[in-house]
């Protein structure tokens, strides 16, 4: 009887031990194989940075968190937002300025109204990327009385004449004179 209490014991123990490793259960308690479930979406995934996914072992509960695909880019429409200096596309989904877009414009310059010595001129300033335009006033011409060209040219031949007279007179070798009687 002794000894069929042995057999049923060790077929008793060697089951149990049969079990526990089916289930990843070792000796210690401890899972030793993990059964991760189906891994979920934790729903942290931003336009910019990946999330994480998360299962639980259906043995020992212990979860499992790994990166989960979920970052898909900024996602912008043709409008842009500008300032004076430059411009760049919002986000549609996260609401943050896309830095890839952002630039500085470069204008193209269109004169609407040609200043004169009455009136004033506009120039219009436009980025010739996005469009952004502004308009600038432009002072009326100053109209300054000049010299004429052929009055300077006559006025520097008299003074040359007048040069040559002076150095003339100045280095010219007196004359004698006699008296009369």
């Amino acid at each position: 009887m002794v000894r069929k209490n042995r057999i049923l014991l060790t077929v008793l123990l060697s089951a149990c031990l049969i079990l526990a490793c089916s289930f990843g259960v070792g000796a210690e308690g401890e899972c030793t194989e993990h059964s991760f479930g189906e891994y979920v979406s934790d729903g942290n995934a931003t336009c910019e940075v990946n999330g994480t996914k998360t299962a639980t072992c259906t043995v020992c509960g212990e979860t499992d968190t790994v990166t989960d695909i979920g970052s898909k880019g900024h996602h912008t429409d043709s409008h842009w937002e500008t300032d004076k200096f430059e411009h760049w596309k919002v986000c549609k989904t996260c609401e943050k300025a896309v830095e890839a877009s952002r630039g500085m414009h470069t204008y193209a310059l269109s004169h609407l109204i040609e200043p004169t010595k009455n009136a004033e001129g506009l120039d219009k300033y436009e980025c010739t990327f996005c469009h952004y335009s502004y308009t600038e006033t432009v002072p009326k011409l100053v109209v300054t009385k000049t010299f004429p060209t052929g009055a300077f040219i006559a006025l520097a031949m008299v003074m040359a004449l007048l040069s040559l007279l002076l150095f003339y007179l100045a280095f010219r070798k007196p004359s004698v004179r006699k008296k009369r009687k």
